[in-house]
């Protein structure tokens, strides 16, 4: 704690020293951010989200040092309170090589360790500790020309199925190699098993670890559902000037926009809503249409097309559908 007043003085001296050419404005402004007391400022953190922590550790310098420098008992603990709290079905802590900093990041961050994108897929290989998307996962993994010796003490990545991977990670590999062949031939089969006893307690952690990230998906998705739902109640609240509805909401549910919209699985944003929402003001004409055109139809049958959630078979459908039919809030038009 001491060592972090003493960086945080520091840095208010030198953000002093360099603010003769800002306004007296911004400089008082500044500074009367800047002398919250640690104290003071630790104590509102407990009661951020993990989101929130990681923006107001980019708001300035002084912040970034008083939230991600060093690891303070104090400091990590709030890291961890707040990942207990507001990220359900995330009770284990971080992993070898990460603090709880860190490891929130990297929960959070939808970005590929190898190519930095953000705008693909990714998935969490615990084996490897990092984020991929599918093309990076696959030029750094191996499949062939592998010792046999050493697939024996590497863990194979999970796919998104849940099904055991054939690849291998190749750094894993190139390290393993270099390792068993640096070590004498009679003391490599007691290497091998202490490598294999290894690799059998990282695989129940990593199974551990799995259970969580499908319990939190399935957290996502139905928070994302709901957020969703909510936005639709309010847009069917809106009345046109003659004091009538402006949308139904069985009719919004077939535009194709909300359909792909309830299968991803990042946070429902408000961002998200107003593009959301401009997609089904274009699409809503013509799910009318859509709709007059099957009512004015003779071999139109409500009862053949139109089903209710628990008249379908759950157990045939994807686990997307599964969530999406599953609520019993949801009706589906069957062309």
């Amino acid at each position: 704690m001491q060592e972090s007043k003493k960086m945080r003085s520091t840095t208010k001296r030198k953000k002093s020293n360099t603010s003769s050419n800002i306004t007296n404005t911004s400089s008082t402004h500044t500074s009367n951010l800047l002398r919250i007391p640690l104290e003071t400022f630790l104590e509102i953190c407990k009661s951020l989200t993990p989101v929130d922590l990681l923006s107001l550790s980019l708001v300035c310098k002084t912040f970034y040092i008083d939230l991600c420098c060093g690891n303070s008992i104090t400091i990590q603990e709030i890291w961890r309170q707040s990942r207990l709290t507001y990220m359900p079905f995330r009770e284990m802590g971080p992993p070898d090589g990460m603090n709880e900093r860190e490891y929130i990041r990297f929960l959070i961050e939808n970005k590929c360790y190898f190519c930095g994108s953000k705008n693909r897929v990714t998935r969490i290989y615990w084996e490897r500790k990092v984020r991929s998307c599918i093309k990076c996962f696959k030029d750094n993994t191996v499949l062939e020309g592998i010792d046999n010796r050493v697939k024996l003490i590497l863990q194979r990545p999970f796919l998104q199925n849940g099904s055991l991977s054939n690849r291998f990670w190749r750094d894993q590999v190139e390290a393993k190699y270099a390792e068993l062949c640096s070590i004498d031939i009679k003391d490599q089969n007691e290497w091998i098993y202490e490598q294999y006893q290894l690799s059998n307690d990282l695989q129940r952690e990593i199974a551990e670890r799995r259970r969580e990230d499908v319990l939190s998906r399935e957290n996502q998705r139905s928070q994302r559902i709901q957020g969703i739902s909510d936005k639709l109640d309010l847009m069917c609240e809106e009345k046109d000037e003659n004091g009538s509805e402006k949308y139904q909401r069985y009719l919004l549910e077939r535009c194709p926009s909300l359909c792909k919209c309830y299968t991803y699985e990042r946070p429902f944003s408000e961002r998200g809503w107003k593009i959301l929402r401009q997609k089904l003001i274009k699409e809503y004409p013509q799910a009318e249409q859509s709709n007059k055109y099957l009512m004015n139809d003779d071999s139109y049958d409500d009862d053949d097309v139109v089903y209710d959630s628990d008249e379908i078979h759950i157990d045939d459908m994807s686990d997307d559908s599964k969530l999406f039919f599953g609520s019993g809030s949801y009706r589906c038009m069957i062309q």
